[in-house]
């Protein structure tokens, strides 16, 4: 079959494998084996052969030990630790008691997330000491500033609040556990492997969610009490409504994109009924929880993803029907409630009061982040430690509210402004990227960064997970064939490839790292 034939996406070439380990790292045979069944569906031009790493033939205890080792480890360990982590790391089914209480215990909860934490830690470890592409993708942007990030969190957990000390360092570790793991994940698995696993995770979520809402309404029906003696019911069970909603908008988030296509792959017509199906059980729980911030940001995301479509007719027929609902639903509210005019309608349904304050002062955000900047203020260059705002705000809702705010108050300046530049990376990747899972997953966090902490949570959230995917997918996936420079990158080199392109024409037998040149000459 000649290269005309095999179309664009098919080598017909012999070439090295990209994936390799390294051959001479001692754990080189751990992650060494045939890619197929992950990468095959997504990933059809990075399908490797499977090239032995060493010419002589092994004795046989050391070719059963390396058929063991040879089996796909750690793409099934990526992927339930993915799994693992978007059901497991939001649950906080005590989340009444702990402002009663003054310090972090270990509960059955706890103990859950640091065993896939573990599991993380150590499929990260091996693959970045394994897999050179997970290190090129560390010494480059944004790894970098991830990097730099794990190292303050690191040096400014000394120097923490006494009561909370031991629990910011364990924080800061599993940190920099998860900035090793994203990169390795990416390096075995595809993007749609990892977004159809933290999906999975996440939708199990909703589900046990809704069982303890409808079932045990003590545990599943949280009553927030606002100013004057009004009660909320509010969707909660595995967590605080507000995580619950931000379960929902990112399984919202991850369906569109697969709807869309892309580098997450496409869905058949049964398939995409699934999503559309999931996407209405996630609105109905982001409905229930009344969380405000994540249905804005939810929107937002929608908007961005959506947006290449305005130019076409069904993009500007989707538009119209969305706008004639979104009148329509304020219509019909505002009916329902006696409101007098638009603008009190616009109120009441922005508010839980129907106190036009609560817009102005972000639903009573201005006066948290008043006090957390005269706490930064009094450790302004180590801050009081990762995960010690429980503590610090407990009468101020235990969290900053807001992305920077979250990073100042955790790790002091330094930590802000490495804040400050993901930001601005994740705009710039947003801006730039033809992926809608990566305009979308960006659109959230920027908008939801303004309002939640969002990321950077003692045990990352799905938010966070997905986050790091987004940032790191363009510089593990747009240089797997187009990258033939050595040393010191350019600029485009540096900072990936937005659009995950991988030219057809490129020289895959290059070799893609230098321990690869002897073997190949």
């Amino acid at each position: 079959m000649t290269s005309e034939m095999a179309g664009p996406f098919v080598s017909t070439k012999i070439r090295r494998n990209p994936y390799r380990a390294n051959p001479h790292s001692p754990l080189g045979p751990l992650f060494h084996w045939p890619r197929h069944g992950f990468e095959s569906d997504c990933f059809p031009m990075s399908r490797p052969l499977s090239i032995p790493v060493s010419s002589s033939a092994p004795s046989p205890p050391e070719s059963r030990l390396e058929a063991v080792l040879a089996a796909p480890l750690a793409p099934l360990a990526c992927a339930l630790a993915l799994l693992a982590a978007a059901l497991v790391n939001p649950l906080d089914v005590g989340f009444r008691n702990a402002a009663e209480s003054d310090s972090v215990g270990l509960d059955w909860q706890v103990a859950l997330k640091l065993v896939v934490s573990g599991i993380a830690g150590g499929v990260g470890f091996l693959g970045f000491l394994t897999n050179w592409r997970v290190r090129d993708a560390l010494a480059r942007l944004p790894g970098m500033f991830f990097v730099a990030l794990g190292f303050v969190f690191l040096g400014t957990s000394l120097f923490a609040l006494d009561e909370v000390a031991n629990v910011c360092r364990v924080a800061a570790m599993i940190y920099c556990i998860y900035v090793l793991f994203i990169p390795t994940a990416l390096s075995f698995l595809s993007l749609r492997t990892i977004v159809l696993m933290v999906l999975t995770g996440l939708v199990m979520h909703m589900v046990v969610s809704w069982f303890l809402y409808l079932f045990v309404p003590e545990i599943g029906v949280f009553e927030e009490r606002l100013i004057g003696e009004t009660v909320v019911m509010r969707m909660s069970g595995t967590a605080h409504p507000n995580s619950v909603g931000r379960v929902a908008v990112l399984a919202i988030v991850i369906c569109i994109a697969l709807l869309r296509g892309g580098r997450v792959g496409t869905v058949s017509p049964q398939k995409g009924l699934i999503l559309y199906a999931l996407i209405a059980l996630a609105i109905a729980t982001a409905i229930e929880t009344k969380s405000r911030t994540a249905i804005a940001a939810g929107m937002a995301s929608t908007i961005v993803m959506l947006i290449d479509l305005a130019a076409s007719r069904f993009g500007r027929i989707l538009a119209a029907m969305a706008g004639v609902g979104f009148f329509a639903a304020i219509l019909v509210y505002g009916l329902g409630n006696g409101a007098e005019d638009f603008g009190s309608t616009i109120v009441s349904l922005g508010t839980k009061t129907g106190d036009a304050s609560e817009l102005t002062t972000a639903t009573g955000r201005t006066v948290i982040w008043t006090e957390a900047l005269s706490l930064i203020a009094q450790r302004p260059w180590t801050g009081w430690g990762l995960n010690s705002a429980p503590i610090l705000l407990a009468e101020f809702s235990q969290h900053t509210h807001n992305l920077v705010l979250h990073c100042l108050f955790s790790g002091g300046i330094f930590a802000g402004i490495l804040a400050v530049a993901l930001v601005g990376w994740t705009l710039l990747v947003g801006l730039t990227s033809n992926e809608p899972f990566v305009r979308g997953i960006s659109a959230y966090v920027l908008v939801s960064g303004m309002f939640e902490d969002t990321v950077f949570e003692t045990f990352p959230f799905s938010s966070t997970l997905l986050w790091m995917t987004g940032l790191f997918a363009p510089v593990i996936y747009g240089n797997l064939a187009s990258d033939k420079r050595f040393g010191m990158p350019s600029w485009p080199s540096l900072i990936g490839n937005a659009d995950f392109t991988v030219s057809a024409s490129a020289s895959v037998d290059a070799p893609k790292h230098p321990s690869d040149q002897s073997s190949v000459q």
